[in-house]
């Protein structure tokens, strides 16, 4: 079953178009008029007395390559189908679109179908008397031999410093300089859990077992370098970062950026960004760029990071602003830090008392809670919202090491039951109040049972107060 929303297979690139020119937030996006079968982008305020500078491939790596055109970046991309290159009559189109004295720079992601159709559509240009010049990006690093690195998400990197010195008028000859310092200079590395979906395609079988992940991954869904056996977020961070640092001069000021290659969570890239502050290369990163979608492989689940080495003239063009949809403004990586709560504490005082009874009381319930764990929660999501798993294994597996560890530990935490004022099944708090009553009944059934047996005055006390708070 196809797991992709849209119309017409035969229309999806043009819609993937139209649709980010409609939300371009500069409006300063139009599509070039030609043969329907040529999709090309450009700037609706061009400057040909500037260097063009174009860049393009197939589909399914959004926002690249449309969401990159505009000041400060580039002047036109050329769309191809989905994982397609695009055509030489494509990219002959733009680059006679958007050229002027100044010149044309194409910025190509190394792979065979990108080469060859932009390489040919270069060489029928300057026979035409165009001056253009092309630079292939290869910033892949997941197989150090490799003679052929593919390109991957540095290339934006390249568009960016490419873009800039474009815009601030310098000729060609700087312009392309410039790019194949950032090019040379620029490492990834990208790992994903799981290849992306097709439109109109069933779902393929996984190519590695459960609990491993594919390193080195393209942006393509083609199979990775290696299966690692990991799929623990620090685990995986710190094993890129090592590929990283060896790729890299081992000095030097960098800027790094985590790129979504389509299908993790926001919360997991928050989480991979942490990772990524506590290793070894958080020393010398300056700027941080992301996390964010930049170059995608439809709903790939996975990511990458790509690193750049500053020096003074690509730090100025990293951080000079663009009017883009999707680049994202580096920012300096920044410390965590906690302020002090004017809250008051919901925390009860009380004297507890030494009652092994109450505390096996209490570890039977919370572990007869968590053994009831996936009704307790089937039931939560008829009456709340079905978040009501975590918050009850966490608290009853907190009650039942209290209850363990002493019993006045144990009275703290039933203590801690009735004081706490919060419904972490997140609804109303129906099914927390239930659990509350089928406590407070325990509790005096026990009570009862103790007095009965002429419990002394002592034990009673402690027991008594226990009872009284939880009313």
């Amino acid at each position: 079953m196809s797991q992709f929303f849209f119309n017409q297979r035969a229309s999806l690139v043009n819609d993937v178009i139209e649709g980010t020119i409609i939300a371009s937030p500069w409006n300063n996006l139009a599509r070039l008029e030609s043969d329907p079968a040529i999709r090309v982008v450009v700037r609706r305020d061009l400057n040909k007395n500037n260097v063009a500078v174009i860049s393009g491939g197939g589909a399914g790596h959004e926002p690249a390559h449309v969401g990159f055109i505009g000041k400060g970046m580039l002047t036109a991309a050329v769309c191809g189908d989905l994982f397609a290159s695009p055509s030489v009559d494509a990219v002959l189109t733009a680059i006679q679109a958007v050229t002027g004295e100044a010149g044309c720079l194409l910025i190509v992601k190394n792979y065979t179908g990108d080469r060859l159709n932009f390489g040919l559509a270069a060489e029928k240009v300057r026979r035409l008397g165009y001056n253009v010049e092309m630079l292939i990006v290869g910033d892949d690093i997941s197989l150090p031999d490799n003679k052929q690195p593919r390109g991957i998400a540095g290339t934006i990197l390249v568009h960016k410093v490419a873009g800039y010195f474009a815009e601030r008028g310098f000729n060609l000859a700087t312009v392309l300089r410039e790019a194949q310092y950032a090019a040379s200079h620029t490492a990834s590395i990208g790992v994903a859990l799981a290849s992306c979906h097709l439109p109109q395609e069933a779902d393929s079988a996984p190519r590695h077992q459960a609990g491993h992940a594919e390193l080195g991954m393209g942006i393509h869904g083609e199979p990775g370098a290696s299966t690692i056996a990991t799929q623990n977020s620090a685990e995986i961070v710190n094993l890129m970062v090592e590929k990283l640092t060896a790729a890299l001069p081992e000095t030097g000021r960098l800027a790094v950026m985590l790129n979504n290659l389509g299908g993790v969570s926001v919360a997991e890239m928050a989480i991979l960004t942490r990772e990524l502050a506590n290793t070894p290369l958080q020393a010398r990163i300056d700027w941080l760029i992301g996390p964010a979608s930049l170059v995608t492989a439809l709903d790939m689940k996975g990511f990458s990071l790509t690193a750049i080495v500053l020096e003074e003239s690509i730090e100025k063009a990293l951080l000079s602003d663009v009017e883009t949809a999707s680049w994202q403004k580096p920012v300096q990586p920044r410390t965590i830090n906690v302020v002090p709560s004017t809250l008051d504490s919901a925390r009860v005082d009380f004297t507890p008392s030494a009652n092994p009874q109450v505390g096996d009381y209490v570890a039977q319930v919370t572990g007869a809670l968590i053994d009831l764990e996936e009704h307790l929660n089937a039931l939560d999501a008829k009456v709340g919202d079905g978040r009501y798993r975590l918050h009850l294994r966490r608290r009853g597996a907190r009650d039942c090491r209290a209850a363990r560890a002493s019993a006045a530990a144990a009275e703290r935490s039933a203590n801690a039951l009735r004081a706490d004022r919060r419904t972490p099944d997140g609804g109303d708090g129906r099914l927390q109040r239930g659990i509350d009553v089928y406590l407070l009944h325990r509790c005096r059934a026990e009570a009862g049972t103790r007095r009965q047996r002429g419990r002394g005055a002592e034990r009673r006390s402690g027991t008594d107060e226990v009872l009284r708070r939880r009313r």
